[in-house]
């Protein structure tokens, strides 16, 4: 893909999740559902540990994490998406919300005025391009503490696709809703991670492709 075709994928992907039909079939398939292996950060994390869930979505991970004793910002791009999250909010003031883009993470939560503990993203950082991951791990090494948290749960390539390439994605639901995609591959983003800075505490789990849907991969890293 060339590079203006992609820049212009990009948009059209930022625009898709603006449209509250798009941010209703996303919530509706996928947002009732927590990350499993959210669970595996909370031993390294002490109650009342700042958390940035970093492409918050519908909020039911980042809900999660503040009824475990986490205090946490979420951040996402979608209006529609944060309205959706704080409707479900069970508690005054946490999680709270910012609204905006996360390669923009380094901004957003110093005006939110918070130094994290950890940083997790789920099901998030396949919407960026790949220099964007590349910039968002680098900037929260930045963000985070000695021994700090990152945990990213993303889809992988699919057979055939070539690792780390941003690809065109149309909605199964919906063919007006398309998107661009970066399918992380399994090394490639271990060495981008290695080389900002961070270490891995735990093997990354992997679900094999099923059904046309790609592998899904997940990383658990700390600041090193």
């Amino acid at each position: 893909m060339l590079n203006h075709e992609a820049e212009a994928l990009r948009q059209a992907t930022i625009q898709s999740y603006l449209d509250p039909d798009v941010v209703a079939e996303y919530a509706d398939t996928y947002g009732a559902t927590v990350d499993a292996d959210l669970a595996y950060i909370l031993p390294h994390l002490g109650r009342g540990s700042v958390i940035v869930d970093a492409g918050s979505g519908s909020g039911t991970g980042t809900q999660w994490l503040a009824e475990k004793g986490m205090r946490v910002l979420g951040i996402d791009i979608s209006p529609a998406m944060i309205e959706r999250a704080e409707a479900i909010r069970t508690q005054p003031n946490n999680p709270t919300y910012v609204c905006g883009d996360i390669t923009d993470i380094r901004r957003l939560t110093q005006e939110a005025g918070i130094s994290p503990d950890a940083v997790v993203c789920v099901s998030t950082l396949h919407h960026l391009m790949p220099y964007e991951i590349e910039d968002f791990v680098q900037s929260v090494h930045g963000l985070l503490p000695q021994k700090g948290i990152l945990y990213v749960s993303s889809s992988g390539p699919q057979s055939g696709e070539h690792h780390n390439e941003y690809v065109r994605y149309v909605s199964r639901r919906n063919a007006d809703n398309i998107r661009g995609f970066t399918r992380l591959g399994l090394h490639e983003f271990e060495t981008t991670l290695e080389e900002a800075g961070f270490e891995s505490w735990r093997e990354p789990s992997v679900l094999p492709e099923r059904d046309g849907i790609p592998p899904w991969h997940t990383f658990f890293m700390r600041k090193r």
